[in-house]
């Protein structure tokens, strides 16, 4: 399975995206469908990114989380904390905007995805902490919970 970095954030009432959370998966379908632990009302996911390529090593899957565990050390409150993943100073505040956060991960080689795309065939059938939701491959997920960049 694949291990994807997701990236989500707060927005605000004018559309601004405020603190970012990043999460490290092999799952895909269970993004469409819940908001992380500790998440406002209004959080979306903005994206995911991959590591190129069609072959699927535990050499990719592991530099995906070696990534996610450097980027919450330098922009969060580190992987102890119990809002693991969350970009933010203490007080919630936001301490990395999402362009440098693409520009970090397009510089360790990952590339983007789009989550208004379909499912696609190297995510596995299900999440299983999902409640049983299941998007089929090749189907256009729900876009509820995620916000257009473009």
């Amino acid at each position: 399975m694949r291990r994807r970095l997701w990236v989500g954030g707060e927005i605000g009432d004018s559309g601004a995206i405020g603190a970012l959370k990043i999460v490290h998966s092999p799952y895909y379908d269970g993004f469409f469908t819940f908001k992380p632990t500790y998440a406002c009302s209004r959080f979306r996911w903005l994206g995911w990114w991959q590591f190129p390529g069609v072959e699927v090593t535990d050499r990719d899957n592991r530099m995906v989380y070696d990534l996610w565990g450097r980027l919450v050390s330098t922009y969060g409150l580190g992987s102890d904390d119990l809002a693991v993943g969350w970009l933010r100073n203490s007080d919630g505040t936001a301490r990395v905007d999402l362009s440098t956060l693409q520009n970090r991960l397009n510089h360790a080689g990952m590339v983007a995805g789009d989550p208004r795309a379909p499912i696609p065939l190297d995510a596995p059938e299900r999440d299983p902490s999902n409640g049983g939701v299941k998007i089929p491959y090749g189907a256009v997920p729900p876009q509820d919970l995620i916000h257009r960049l473009s």
